[in-house]
């Protein structure tokens, strides 16, 4: 059965201009399919390109019935690796569609990217990631100086700006690391004059280090990280060029691979830090 079948008479049109769309850029394409074999709900197109799969479901306004948000909550559960999108009509007849705030604020927050069809043209007005990269704090994340802004760059990523999203926040872990190792200088904890980390004259990777030792300057100190947190600060730092590495499709797929992982390790050592900051 084709999708045209089975749509209302206003978004067949819509239907047509997405399948020529994907087709145009030699994406293979499946109808009235379901994205896992243990999720029964056949959404209108998947299609597939390399390690790339999109999921696209047709309507006509962006609201999301409970049959659609528990296949969402399923796809996210499984972790199935698939973009899921709303696809709406600009116009209807004469009639512009609506989209409200509130539905909008809706999709991200179920993970539903949105595409504007459009006369000529198929817009991505609202981006997200596959459901198998999707993220959302635990109880454990509480972040008292940094609520606002972890919970900014998460809802950047899940909105398909990994990159940008890891970036910020490899910014807040080394600002975290600083006022660790300042406050931790100013009370003669560590064996470092404070204006060097206040004035930049110590990097992050130095920081770290001097964090991480019982001496410092042939004086002893306080060893203010151990040696799990120390090895996640030294290997999570370089995450921000995470994007400069890849040459081919194959090598940013598996570099986009490593973003949750890494966006979950930057988390848990500004968790850490944040500890350690109240402790000292």
């Amino acid at each position: 059965m084709k999708v045209d079948e089975t749509l209302p008479r206003t978004l067949i049109s819509s239907a047509k201009k997405i399948r020529k769309h994907y087709k145009s850029k030699k994406y293979r394409i499946k109808e009235l399919f379901p994205v896992h074999e243990d999720i029964g709900y056949k959404i209108h197109f998947i299609f597939s390109k390399g390690y790339e799969k999109i999921a696209i479901e047709v309507r006509e306004k962006c609201d999301i019935q409970p049959h659609f948000k528990s296949f969402i909550d399923g796809c996210h559960s499984m972790r199935v690796p698939i973009k899921i999108y709303f696809a709406v009509p600009e116009k209807i007849g004469e009639d512009y569609t609506t989209i409200t705030h509130a539905q909008r604020e809706e999709l991200e927050k179920k993970g539903i990217g949105l595409l504007i069809i459009k006369e000529n043209e198929i817009k991505e007005d609202l981006g997200t990631i596959p459901c198998n990269r999707k993220l959302a704090l635990d109880s454990t994340h509480r972040f008292p100086n940094y609520k606002e802004k972890v919970l900014s760059l998460l809802s950047n990523y899940n909105k398909g700006n990994c990159l940008n999203a890891l970036r910020d926040l490899s910014e807040l872990v080394e600002e975290a690391t600083m006022k660790l190792a300042i406050k931790a200088a100013k009370k003669s904890i560590i064996n470092v004059d404070p204006k060097k980390i206040e004035e930049k004259k110590l990097n992050w990777d130095t920081v770290i280090n001097i964090l991480s030792l019982p001496n410092y300057n042939n004086t002893p100190q306080t060893k203010i990280l151990d040696k799990t947190v120390s090895s996640s600060l030294t290997s999570f730092k370089d995450v921000r060029n995470l994007g400069d590495h890849w040459k081919t499709k194959k090598e940013k797929e598996q570099i986009e691979e490593k973003y949750p992982v890494s966006m979950m390790q930057g988390l848990d050592l500004l968790r850490d830090l944040n500890k350690l900051i109240k402790k000292s």
